[in-house]
């Protein structure tokens, strides 16, 4: 069954912000957490962002697209999900894509593989960190677990394609911004009192335990570092937050010399 989940929506900045779950993946909690901490298996969503306002309607990140393969028992429908809350896959004319794994960046392309990859938003710009796009412009298309170079480039080739430096204003007080070490160029988006802090970590139980969460780290030392950094910034100024693979919105509160989620209510 596709699920079709909204996790309700806020405003902020004069943006509509819906959590949208396209979808869930179960797997081995290895990655997650160490051995006899949390059970063998754990389920994690997976969360893209709708903003709508000031004449604009963006999309943060596009899940797995035609590579719901990639994880066996994925199946996903964008366009039913967005079907679910009156939005049409025209509608949008920004997608915002934080990093170049398989599970945020596949569905920026309709086809079936090993064909030819379309752009699945014709005519809206995909925004993509500047690190990002330089990193898989390098990489072998044909290289195993790598899809985003042969999805940039045909972007890239459509006329789609905007690589954007840390910071850049995406539409009206809509930031991206890195947030290292996760994956080449991984970046959160900030509009206004909120933040979506996309794979900054991955569990409820990466926040009282940060270090966890290392096993889906390309640089584990700096994913690390941007993590602390970013649960103490979230617990200072108590931005409202979601991540890519929590359910919900919340916000990170302090819980002696760690933290906790608090869901909003």
């Amino acid at each position: 069954m596709v699920r079709r989940i909204m996790h309700g929506s806020i405003e902020t900045s004069g943006w509509q912000v819906t959590l949208l779950e396209v979808t869930s993946l179960t797997i081995e909690s290895a990655p997650i957490a160490p051995p006899d901490t949390i059970g063998p298996l754990v389920t994690l969503p997976v969360n893209l962002v709708l903003l709508q306002g000031h004449g604009r309607t963006l999309l943060v990140d596009a899940g797995f697209g035609p590579y719901t393969f990639i994880i066996p028992g994925v199946v996903e429908d964008l366009d039913a999900t967005l079907a679910g809350i009156g939005v049409r896959r025209d509608e949008i004319d920004t997608v915002i894509l934080s990093h170049g794994d398989f599970d945020h960046i596949g569905g920026l392309v309709t086809g079936e593989e090993p064909g030819e990859p379309r752009p699945a938003f014709p005519g809206a710009r995909v925004v993509c960190p500047a690190v990002t796009a330089e990193h898989y412009r390098g990489r072998d298309a044909d290289e195993e677990g790598n899809i985003a170079t042969r999805i940039l480039g045909v972007l890239r080739d459509a006329g789609l394609l905007d690589e954007l430096p840390s910071g850049a204003e995406v539409a009206p007080g809509v930031r991206l911004t890195v947030a290292g070490g996760h994956a080449p160029g991984h970046s959160v988006v900030e509009v206004g009192d909120y933040v979506h802090a996309v794979d900054v970590l991955h569990h409820v139980e990466h926040l009282p335990h940060p270090e966890w969460d290392e096993g889906f780290d390309q640089d584990a030392p700096t994913g690390l570092t941007t993590r602390l950094a970013w649960l103490a910034r979230l617990a200072d100024d108590q931005r409202i937050v979601s991540f890519a693979h929590l359910a919900g919105f919340g916000r990170v509160e302090r819980s002696g010399d760690a933290y906790r989620w608090a869901p909003l209510a």
